[in-house]
């Protein structure tokens, strides 16, 4: 019966990953660690680690392109403030002071 328990959590755990859903996530790492603690199959146990380093891969790779939007904001701001900012594009100041 916990088996089954589990692999209802396993689906629901990929559903949140997918939808960025880390609240409920977490919410569900803790349902399934109760669970676990009654026993499991060592088949149910193998398939959970295997899917666990699947899931650590996908997270990973979700950090770094978070990291990688996070640079290239920076790098807009940057650019915004070399040109004055919208106002100094608009010629009200700034690095162009009426040129344009």
């Amino acid at each position: 019966m916990a088996d089954e328990e589990i692999i209802k959590i396993e689906e629901m755990i990929d559903k949140a990953i997918e939808e960025e859903n880390f609240q409920l996530l977490n919410e569900l790492l803790e349902k399934r660690e109760n669970l676990l603690k009654k026993g499991i199959s060592e088949e149910l146990a193998k398939l959970i680690l295997e899917k666990d380093k699947q899931r650590k891969n996908k997270i990973l790779e979700m950090m770094e392109q978070l990291g990688v939007q996070a640079k290239n904001i920076k790098l807009g701001e940057k650019a915004l403030k070399g040109y004055g900012g919208i106002e100094g594009l608009n010629n009200t100041g700034g690095r162009f002071k009426g040129r344009g």
